[in-house]
């Protein structure tokens, strides 16, 4: 659900650090999750600590969405399982292309 999020996508696109978003898809997921557990990572800077803002500094979190690739890091801490799941942006050409776009 996170790697699938559009809202997450445009996010990351615009180097957002807007980790609601990231709590919101994972609540939609359709898994049990506890918001006030979810520890969120960007790279190795702490974005959220269970589920509140970690005091990261802006720009540094900014820093690190602009990197060409990203690890983000979603940690539910409900659990030992993992999973580990490639994803993209959605860039302005994307939305632009796939707008214009009729079958």
């Amino acid at each position: 659900a996170i790697g699938n999020s559009p809202l997450v996508k445009t996010a990351l696109h615009g180097a957002d650090p807007n980790w609601g978003r990231i709590i919101c898809a994972a609540g939609y997921s359709g898994v049990p999750v506890d918001p006030d557990r979810i520890d969120i990572y960007f790279g190795t800077l702490q974005a959220a600590s269970a589920g509140v803002f970690a005091g990261a500094a802006q720009d540094k979190l900014v820093r690190e969405l602009k990197k060409k690739e990203l690890t983000l890091t979603v940690d539910l801490n409900q659990g030992a399982q993992e999973c580990v799941f490639w994803t993209c942006d959605f860039s302005y050409d994307y939305v632009r292309i796939n707008a214009l776009y009729h079958t």
